[in-house]
């Protein structure tokens, strides 16, 4: 990830949807723009994305990529959105993408946000084919 606000809103939070605590997971950084990023144990080709931001009404994820890469350093984007993934939404919003290969790596790269520093993941889910 790019980087974490706190230790109670790590990177596994937005994959296991549970905090250490019990409580539903996120991952946040301190920041208006940041990513997440998944290695799989095996090349796996998607057709659908998952995604929620952290659950927090106004910090809201105005626009963002989701980018593939072979290696964990050279991405190759598979979907640009605007789409706003709403802080005060209940239910994570679903994305179908459109990718040829199968890739070990994946990421979630957020370019814009509303509200002031802080925007998080609450859900990144990787639907394979």
């Amino acid at each position: 990830c790019s980087t974490t606000s706190t230790l109670k809103h790590q990177p596994f939070g937005a994959f296991n949807n549970l905090n250490a605590d019990g409580n539903n997971g996120s991952w946040v950084t301190p920041s208006t723009t940041g990513w997440l990023q998944i290695q799989c144990p095996e090349p796996v080709k998607i057709w659908r994305v998952g995604l929620k931001a952290m659950k927090n009404a106004g910090k809201d994820i105005t626009a963002w990529t989701i980018s593939a890469s072979n290696d964990g350093t050279d991405f190759r984007t598979l979907l640009t959105s605007t789409m706003v993934l709403l802080g005060s939404a209940h239910m994570p919003t679903f994305i179908e993408v459109t990718a040829h290969n199968a890739y070990p790596y994946y990421i979630f790269t957020i370019t814009e946000s509303t509200g002031s520093n802080d925007v998080g993941v609450q859900v990144f889910q990787l639907y394979s084919v």
